[in-house]
């Protein structure tokens, strides 16, 4: 492209051919004069120097122009921050891998039926010496249940069962604890009276009521607060909670009352009273003999009211030998006896015992 030819282009305001001012270029011979540009005329300098800038500035817009126009856009420079989003997850996460075991037995939790639970307290019961073969199960108090229990082993004699404040009346005794009630949980049973001395119920009271409240009629046992005789008694064995009277024989001015200790020493004696001999197994206190009278609101030993006149050892010995369910600790004979079977069995009984 000739040199006019490129000003009139520029003059006219027609943009270059690029191509061909490359080509043009290419084909040029260098010569060794003084170049071209510094012999033009300032007005001709001025207008290359503005064919040049105007390719270059097309040079470039061309290579920042991807659609291949000579010019693109300029747009202002803005600061861009690179926020992290967290987008939903557009499929469920993979399950962790789970390592397969053997599956194991499941134990079995055998619940315990009634007739079991049962068993089981009759056989507590029988470890502790008891020798129960049935009870009734009348509720729980404490983390102890009230039990009545009791073998086929019945005396029939009447007996009061004191036991703080309350007194327990029952006609038919049972074996070998006659009251029959016991206390008993996983680990111990108790006899009420040894519970209730043990101090294992927060208020007694409880029991009384759970015992009164059970529908049994099997259960042949009355229950009363204290009466004018069991205080009597509290206060002849010094406030005695608890204590056991068989009620052997009641006049019409005085009752006969043998007392069932709950220990005895290990001790035998003879005792003989008006021609009577009282071979003793084991020796009470505070009376060796445990018979008491209860007249006008007194007690009285059995020597006493011998000896008040209230009572003659006949009246004993027939009342005694009648009520032979009750476990005396004592055995009675008469004198002209001794020589008898009776008497030399009894003697025989005394010296296995002292062994």
């Amino acid at each position: 492209m000739k040199e006019k030819d490129l000003l009139k282009s520029v003059s006219d305001k027609n943009m270059p051919d690029l191509e061909k001012i490359r080509q043009n270029v290419l084909n040029q011979t260098p010569k060794k004069k003084k170049p071209i540009i510094l012999s033009l005329k300032p007005s001709r300098l001025l207008a290359v120097a503005a064919i040049a800038a105007l390719a270059l500035i097309g040079t470039v817009a061309a290579v920042a122009n991807q659609n291949g126009g000579l010019f693109a856009p300029v747009q202002e420079e803005t600061t861009i921050e690179t926020v992290k989003v967290t987008e939903p997850a557009t499929s469920k996460p993979a399950k962790p891998e789970i390592k397969q075991t053997a599956p194991q037995k499941q134990k079995t939790v055998h619940k315990e039926t009634n007739a079991e639970r049962i068993q089981r307290y009759i056989k507590r019961l029988t470890d502790k010496g008891f020798n129960a073969t049935w009870l009734y199960d009348l509720g729980k108090i404490d983390g102890y249940h009230i039990v009545y229990a009791g073998n086929n082993n019945k005396s029939y004699y009447k007996c009061n069962y004191v036991i703080g404040e309350y007194t327990f009346h029952s006609n038919r005794q049972q074996s070998p604890y006659g009251l029959g009630f016991y206390a008993s949980n996983e680990d111990h049973s108790y006899t009420l009276a040894d519970a209730y001395e043990e101090g294992i119920f927060e208020d007694f009271s409880d029991v009384i009521e759970k015992i009164a409240d059970y529908d049994e009629r099997n259960i042949p046992v009355r229950i009363s607060e204290n009466d004018s005789n069991s205080n009597l008694f509290k206060n002849f064995f010094d406030g005695g909670d608890i204590f056991t009277l068989a009620e052997i024989k009641t006049a019409e001015n005085y009752k006969l009352y043998f007392n069932i200790a709950s220990s005895y020493k290990k001790k035998s004696a003879e005792k003989t009273i008006d021609n009577y001999t009282f071979y003793i197994h084991k020796t009470q206190k505070p009376y060796d003999l445990g018979l008491f009278i209860v007249i006008d609101g007194k007690i009285l030993t059995l020597e006493e009211a011998l000896d008040d006149g209230i009572i003659t050892m006949d009246e004993i010995y027939e009342t005694i030998h009648n009520d032979s369910d009750v476990p005396y600790n004592f055995g009675l004979f008469r004198d002209e006896e001794e020589e008898t079977q009776e008497t030399t069995a009894a003697v025989e009984e005394n010296q296995a015992a002292e062994e």
